[in-house]
């Protein structure tokens, strides 16, 4: 029996959806979890906090990049437009963390 691409993702998002479970090395809309319903679904009339997207993006982007290390084998080529992605990504994140830090080394005077 032959499967396609197309087939096979269909299979895995039904997967997925049915157990309620998260693959972080392919994040969708169409995914099964959202931090967004679940904080706020709860059937309370309470006011929820907000939610942080900041702390949710940095939490997969770590997760993602720990598996996607994982993957990879000692030695492993990857092909120039990968590795340039994988570095553009890494400079940005440098970028944001060293405003972060000096940001936090720095507090504004006078509030």
């Amino acid at each position: 029996m032959k499967i396609t691409r197309n087939k096979l993702k269909e299979f895995i998002t039904e997967e997925i959806k049915k157990s309620h479970s998260m693959l972080l090395e392919m994040p969708s809309v169409e995914g099964a979890y959202s931090y967004e319903e679940a904080s706020r679904d709860d059937g309370s009339d309470q006011e929820h906090d907000p939610i942080d997207l900041a702390k949710q993006s940095l939490f997969h982007m770590a997760q993602q990049a720990q598996q996607l290390h994982d993957m990879l084998k000692d030695g492993e080529e990857l092909a120039p437009h990968i590795v340039g992605t994988i570095k553009s990504a890494a400079g940005s994140l440098e970028e944001v963390f060293k405003a972060i830090i000096y940001d936090k080394q720095n507090p504004p005077q006078g509030i």
